[in-house]
């Protein structure tokens, strides 16, 4: 009797963990997002005018003003008591959100974390946008922009968003952070809000949410003093590693009309580009300019600055360490012969590859570090010849690339040693991160799942994010945003008509919740599941004890067995309404 309770038990637990880690069972009826009050809540965040110019430099009174309303956005965040905000460096916003069922000496139970940022970037050609750059607008279709469906500075606005309008894509929220990031901060939110509502929690795994307030000038008071705070707050695995599994952070989106075969393909950023600011500097004698010298200190700079210009760093495309190979075996089969062939051995058609991406200014940056010049100045009145000049050159460099190798670089390709040549600043090297590790699968499933017809690619980021100061305290750093966009969208990141369509919106929501499930292992109700789940391991511990069976050892062997199969497969993570 006492054998068959002890395998009954043991039965209930594996039942119980494999239900946990292929998605978990809500017993309550799920209650659906709300999407018109979801899009409207996100249309009200894009007018808070978050703008960073300098670090150290922030507009304290609308961050503040956007905290506020993020506490009266989402009031069920804010009155759990499982979850803590703390606000670091006066103004970024961390959420801690405890699970159920904390395993504090389990390694593979480590804390992660979801990333974005408050902060965007300023605004300019006013007069050439098609809704004001911090309004908010919902407006249907380019070419019907006269049609305003909602306007949050009004709360004008007849038009009722919802998850069965055949035109979801046709209708697009306005605005400077539409794209970068606030849509990542609001889709995050609406998930974990909709979760509380459903009264679920994670089951295993704490969730770190970290919304830092100056990304857009170097992240040195928000995302810094974030990484800081938590690596005071988590020890170090006393069996190697780092006190966080993984980071989710801004980055790439989902990219339409560049493969073949009308595929789409979803970089996940391993790894990105660190800054380096370079000043030079020329100095000469001055004079009036009645009487001209053969070359002044302007004439001098501009020379260096067109060597620069001119001369491209050398491509390190599909050299080892890089994940350009990897990207190429995943695509090679698009693509007819000879470059099917080529794709799939690049280590030996690595020349013949390069001049392919030549012809194209996007691609090509990914495979070379680049400079430009951002910043100019010199002579004092207009008629006296400068005796000084400098200039800024801005320099995104691929994080396998030496800083003192990218110095003498310029050096030599300016080859004049009157223009001075000197490190301003530079951002953290950020390493690259493992691709054969349980997040990134996880990842890939979910936006396989999530987008049809999309190939997961790892790749190195050419823009930069806050989650270069967290290398430190994280085992494995990736970046990916939710949205679908071709080159045209692209474009909008930084520039005139930011935007963001309703569906894409509602697919981050939907894309978030379930990575959130998934990277739990499961979502189930609070207090049905800590006393079943008490209950349960008690009782089975005890006779484990009595009988001298090995109950945890081959339970242990059954859920690494049953972790291993959905994280190949994916099982039970399908894309439904929410």
């Amino acid at each position: 009797m006492e054998s068959k309770l002890c395998t009954i038990l043991m039965m209930m637990i594996i039942q119980s963990l494999l239900l946990s880690i292929l998605g978990g069972i809500n017993k309550a009826a799920p209650k659906r997002l709300d999407l018109d009050s979801a899009i409207r809540r996100f249309s009200k965040a894009i007018t808070f005018e978050t703008v960073s110019m300098d670090p150290g430099v922030s507009n304290v009174t609308e961050l503040n003003k956007f905290k506020n309303y993020l506490e009266k956005a989402y009031p069920l965040i804010h009155s759990t008591p499982w979850i803590q905000r703390q606000i670091v460096g006066s103004l970024s916003i961390v959420y801690t959100i405890k699970p159920l069922r904390e395993e504090k000496n389990d390694s593979t139970k480590k804390p992660w974390i979801l990333q974005a940022h408050q902060d965007v970037a300023p605004v300019f050609d006013l007069h050439k946008w098609d809704a004001p750059p911090f309004s908010g607008q919902i407006l249907y279709k380019p070419q019907s922009l006269h049609q305003i469906l909602y306007d949050p500075r009004t709360n004008k606005g007849s038009k009722n968003f919802s998850t069965s309008d055949p035109d979801l894509k046709d209708y697009y929220v306005y605005g400077r952070g539409t794209m970068d990031s606030k849509h990542i901060i609001m889709a995050i939110m609406e998930a974990v809000e909709l979760m509380i509502g459903r009264g679920q929690r994670p089951l295993h795994k704490t969730l770190i949410l970290s919304f830092g307030h100056d990304e857009e000038v170097g992240g040195l008071y928000g995302g810094k003093k974030v990484a800081q705070m938590l690596e005071n707050a988590y020890p170090y695995p006393t069996d190697g590693g780092k006190p966080i599994d993984f980071l989710l952070d801004e980055g790439f989106s989902i990219i339409k009309d560049i493969l073949p075969q009308n595929m789409r393909i979803a970089p996940i950023g391993v790894s990105e580009k660190y800054v380096m600011n370079v000043n030079l500097s020329v100095v000469t004698a001055g004079g009036h300019s009645s009487v001209p010298t053969k070359e002044n200190a302007l004439i001098i700079l501009s020379n260096a600055l067109v060597n620069i210009d001119s001369n491209k760093f050398p491509s390190i495309f599909a050299h080892p360490g890089t994940p350009d190979i990897e990207i190429l075996k995943r695509i090679a089969y698009l693509f007819p012969q000879p470059y099917k062939l080529q794709m799939e051995n690049a280590a030996l058609y690595r020349k013949a590859l390069e001049n392919i991406t030549l012809d194209n200014e996007m691609i090509d940056a990914f495979t070379r570090t680049t400079a430009t010049a951002t910043q100019a100045k010199g002579g004092i009145k207009y008629n006296v010849v400068p005796n000084y000049a400098e200039a800024n050159v801005n320099l995104r460099v691929l994080p396998l690339q030496d800083p003192d190798e990218v110095l003498k670089y310029v050096a030599q390709i300016i080859n004049d040693q009157r223009v001075k040549v000197q490190l301003n600043t530079m951002s953290p090297r950020s390493p690259i991160s493992d691709i054969d590790t349980i997040a990134f699968r996880k990842l890939e499933v979910i936006i396989e799942e999530f987008f049809n017809r999309t190939i997961v690619v790892p790749a190195i980021f050419n823009a930069g994010t806050d989650s270069k100061h967290f290398s430190r305290i994280v085992d494995n750093v990736y970046r990916f945003s939710p949205l679908r966009m071709n080159m045209d969208d692209i474009s909008r990141i930084h520039g005139i008509n930011e935007r963001t369509s309703v569906a894409d919106f509602y697919n981050c929501v939907r894309f978030y919740y379930y990575l959130i499930e998934f990277v739990a292992e499961g979502l189930e109700d609070d207090t049905k599941v800590s006393k079943m789940a008490a209950k349960n391991v008690k009782t089975a511990s005890k006779e484990a004890a009595k009988n001298g069976k090995a109950i945890s050892k081959d339970a242990a062997k059954n859920v690494k067995a049953i972790s291993k199969e959905a994280n190949k497969k994916g099982k039970n993570i399908k894309p439904k309404k929410i």
